[in-house]
């Protein structure tokens, strides 16, 4: 295994990905990184709002655009990797003494994160280039986690909204980053999606006055579906 070139660029957000773009945001030291040498790097994929030979757009997506609660924002996933690996594979030193670890404080929590805004990131596997993509599987059976903490954990419409759900079950999304190699196509990202249930939504038009409808197409990022 050799390092590619992956270059830091901070300035890269999710907010400026393409359909298509993989970003490795910011890597963060796990709480037990003195004795594991683990870094969390968060990840995001900007997905295919629409299934490749599907171009149409509801209204409610469209023009609920401007409304972070139905934005169509990039996936997240974080996944916790030993350090050694990250710097070998990526090329990115996550080593305690490497320059980039700054104090971060959210609230009562602080811990030391690393900018990092890795466009597309890719791996060299001997002598083949491996490019990092995301793979998403949703399902009605939730892990122990979950189970435990299902409100704040299952899919929603939109940000803080209701609970989505498929056959009147509650509906998880878990994301997972594989490597993909051209040419070979099991290496190829698969998406499970569960179709929603239709919901109903109301969206206040005047003071007096609300508008009722049925949409079934309003998720956590108001995708139709992602592209297989």
């Amino acid at each position: 295994m050799s390092n590619a070139t992956n270059v830091i660029n901070p300035a890269n957000t999710p907010e400026k990905l393409k359909v298509g773009d993989v970003l490795i945001i910011s890597a963060k030291q796990t709480k037990n990184y003195a004795e594991t040498s683990m870094v969390t790097l968060e990840w995001a994929e900007r997905m295919p709002s629409q299934a490749t030979s599907r171009k149409k757009m509801t209204a409610v997506q469209y023009l609920n655009r401007s409304n972070e609660k139905f934005s169509s924002g990039a996936q997240r996933c974080w996944e916790s990797y030993t350090a050694s690996d990250v710097q070998e594979s990526l090329g990115i030193d996550v080593s305690p003494n490497a320059s980039g670890w700054y104090m971060d404080s959210n609230g009562d929590v602080s811990i030391m994160k690393m900018d990092l805004g890795i466009l597309n990131p890719v791996t060299e596997i001997e002598g083949v280039i491996g490019t990092y993509k995301m793979e998403i599987n949703e399902t009605t059976e939730p892990d122990a986690y979950q189970a435990e903490n299902a409100e704040a954990t299952c899919k929603t419409a939109g940000k803080g909204g209701d609970p989505v759900t498929h056959e009147g079950q509650l509906v998880w999304r878990n994301t997972e980053i594989i490597l993909e190699f051209e040419g070979d196509e099991d290496t190829k990202a698969v998406h499970t999606l569960l179709k929603s249930d239709p919901r109903k939504a109301t969206i206040q038009v005047l003071e007096e006055e609300e508008l009722d409808f049925t949409e079934s197409m309003i998720t956590n990022e108001v995708e139709a579906e992602v592209a297989q």
